[in-house]
């Protein structure tokens, strides 16, 4: 799991496109997709990665799966989900400011499950304070 830290969302944008362009990277015929998961209150702050910004950056859109959940348990379950699907070759988690559910234990469980399933992990995270993390 790599953990990408900015001081806030208006840095959203380079630190997206960095996680992208390693994606990009990662991208085989047998793992095509890259699994781009939010909180959905946060997409108003963040935004959504855009189409053709995407094609223009050398990626498919139709490769990029956007999953929007309502919390953090739900981000963190579906983050965990996504390490399990062999079609993936990258999961960009992308959260902003700090959550109790986000801590050691659960960034360490996350790592070990994206390692165990040969899955890269690019956490996203915005905000001036920075947690501790596995």
């Amino acid at each position: 799991m790599q953990e990408v830290y900015a001081d806030g969302a208006r840095d959203s944008g380079a630190s997206l496109a960095f996680a992208l362009t390693q994606a990009k990277n990662l991208l085989t015929t047998r793992r095509s997709t890259i699994y781009y998961v939010q909180l959905a209150d946060e997409g108003k702050h963040l935004g959504l990665p855009y189409g053709p910004g995407l094609s223009w950056f050398g990626i498919d859109p139709t490769k990029l799966v956007i999953v929007r959940v309502a919390d953090m348990t739900e981000f963190l379950w579906a983050t965990e989900e996504a390490t399990a699907c062999r079609a993936v070759a990258a999961i960009i988690a992308e959260v902003k400011g700090s959550s109790k559910l986000l801590n050691f234990t659960a960034s360490r469980r996350l790592s070990l499950r994206a390692s165990a399933n040969r899955v890269s992990l690019f956490m996203l995270r915005y905000g001036p304070r920075r947690e501790s993390s596995a």
